[in-house]
């Protein structure tokens, strides 16, 4: 995971805002055989072609940290969010 940039709406140069404080990455369309089972059920979902779609980008956020509101002009129709969790590892207690 590495700081997420934004690109300037006027010049197109991209680089570290304020305005996004996250950490995250890129995964390209098809990196592998769990990413292509992602892109088939959101397919299914969105009733959109898998070819119309983007790779995937995976966002990290700390408490506190933000993604202001953009217009990025890039045409989307549609952005399919998806909230991820880390299951809690057991923890296991002796008795005596």
């Amino acid at each position: 995971m590495v700081r997420s940039i934004v690109s300037n709406a006027i010049t197109g140069v991209q680089g570290v805002s304020s305005g996004r404080t996250s950490t995250g990455n890129f995964i390209s369309r098809g990196h592998d055989k769990i990413v292509e089972e992602i892109e088939n059920r959101i397919s299914e979902f969105t009733f959109l072609p898998v070819e119309n779609g983007e790779g995937l980008r995976v966002i990290h956020y700390e408490v506190g940290q933000k993604f202001d509101p953009h217009f990025d002009g890039l045409g989307r129709i549609a952005t399919f969010l998806m909230y991820l969790y880390a299951k809690p590892k057991p923890v296991y207690i002796g008795v005596l």
